[in-house]
């Protein structure tokens, strides 16, 4: 031997749900906006409204009408009525 030790060790981590869906830094198991479309996920939910298969709180069209939920979110709806 020439005095030398070594020693293989087999580090295993256990890890929640770490995945970041918007890859903001903040897992989506902690982030209120998982696609960061400026919904709130508990007002979109996990249903797919527009059946292509991705949850509406990933999906950045949740009702594929071509206009992405971060233009659709910063809309107001408009009174109607009321003069201006």
């Amino acid at each position: 031997m020439d005095g030398t030790c070594s020693k293989t060790v087999e580090i295993t981590v256990a890890s929640r749900n770490c995945t970041d869906n918007d890859a903001d830094g903040v897992a989506d198991a902690a982030d209120v906006d998982d696609d960061n479309d400026g919904i709130a996920d508990a007002a979109e939910g996990n249903t797919d409204v527009d059946g292509d298969g991705i949850p509406n709180s990933f999906d950045l069209d949740s009702d594929n009408d071509g206009i992405t939920d971060v233009i659709e979110a910063q809309a107001v709806p408009m009174r109607m009525g009321t003069v201006s």
